[in-house]
């Protein structure tokens, strides 16, 4: 990859989309290698973000960052009992990505809005430790 360049955009499968349909009574969520939603089943969509629009995974420009609703948005901040817990796995997920895709221009930025904004992740994110995953 060039530097700077973005990756291809993550899209999701149409077993995938037929998947999260299937789970009709379950919330789900797919999530791209930057934590931002690819796509959402109704309840996935209701409970993590149902004050935002559902379409909004449609338009890669506008799709939501798990990471950037867990630390910024206090909806969703209040869905998680140990919040810190879960934003240390936010942190250390966005860290092993980093890791992994030093050249990733958008991660870079994610990164740089999160540590601006959000005094806990701009404390986390020296830590150095990573994560296996988001969720």
């Amino acid at each position: 990859m060039a530097e700077g360049r973005r990756p291809a955009p993550e899209r999701v499968t149409e077993a995938t989309s037929q998947l999260l349909d299937a789970l009709a009574s379950t919330p789900a969520i797919v999530t791209g290698h930057r934590s931002e939603v690819l796509g959402w089943n109704l309840p996935g969509h209701a409970l993590f973000a149902g004050h935002l629009d559902r379409a909004t995974p449609d338009v890669t420009a506008r799709r939501p960052s798990m990471t950037r609703l867990v630390c910024l948005d206090a909806h969703t901040r209040e869905l998680y009992a140990d919040w810190p817990s879960k934003a240390r796995a936010a942190v250390g997920n966005l860290r092993r990505v980093a890791a992994q895709y030093p050249e990733d221009a958008a991660l870079h930025a994610l990164v740089g809005e999160l540590r601006a904004k959000c005094e806990e992740f701009a404390a986390m994110w020296p830590d150095h430790r990573i994560g296996r995953g988001l969720c």
